[in-house]
């Protein structure tokens, strides 16, 4: 494999209604969260992809249809790539100071090197480790380049686990709406060579 390209799908509903989303409900795109893939999609294009593959979730499915165009490839959905699991606060209102306080305490200790920590009913950061690990796993013996449409949690862990160059801090780890990291592995080592860039930026 020559490189992975990771893309946070565009902005949804959820996001601009400030909902935390991860699997109890599936919202769409917004029209600026389809513009900001669209745009994506163009720095992408000339880019020979030997796979795509993007969460089972709608916006992310979406946002790699629109890039597909380009690529015409078979996009193949993985339940590896489901956003973290929050538990009781999915589908609630973020701006809500009790629920903001559950998520906060769970980054905090991951942050921490509490891995076993759960969001209450839902996922630990071991949890997470070891859905990327089943899905790495998969990606033995591809060659290429292969792109992974997902989420801001989900790419967050991964950079925080398996990038030796990840900031040193859990959410600074945190990549925007539509914005795109890219990563090199030497042996079994991930590195980012280009990390959160935004829509219209991106010039591999």
């Amino acid at each position: 494999m020559d490189k992975l390209y990771l893309l946070r799908h565009g902005e949804s509903q959820a996001n601009k209604d400030r909902i935390f989303a991860a699997k109890k409900i599936d919202p769409p795109l917004t029209e600026k969260g389809i513009e900001q893939i669209i745009m994506q999609s163009e720095s992408l294009k000339n880019i020979k992809l030997s796979e795509i593959y993007a969460s089972p979730l709608s916006r992310a499915k979406h946002s790699a249809d629109i890039v597909n165009k380009y690529h015409n490839l078979d996009i193949i959905t993985s339940s590896d790539l489901y956003e973290i699991d929050v538990g009781i606060i999915d589908g609630d209102d973020q701006n809500d100071p009790d629920k903001w306080e559950i998520y906060a305490d769970i980054m905090n200790k991951w942050g921490l090197g509490l891995s076993h920590v759960s969001f209450p009913e839902g996922e630990s950061l071991n949890d997470v480790r070891l859905r990327w690990e089943s899905f790495l796993k998969n990606l033995d013996g591809t060659e290429g380049s292969v792109l992974i449409v997902g989420h801001c949690l989900l790419f967050m862990a991964f950079t925080w686990l398996f990038c030796e160059n990840h900031e040193r801090v859990l959410e600074k780890n945190y990549m925007g709406r539509g914005h795109i990291t890219t990563i090199s592995k030497d042996n079994d080592i991930f590195l980012i060579d280009e990390f959160d860039i935004k829509p219209g930026e991106f010039n591999p």
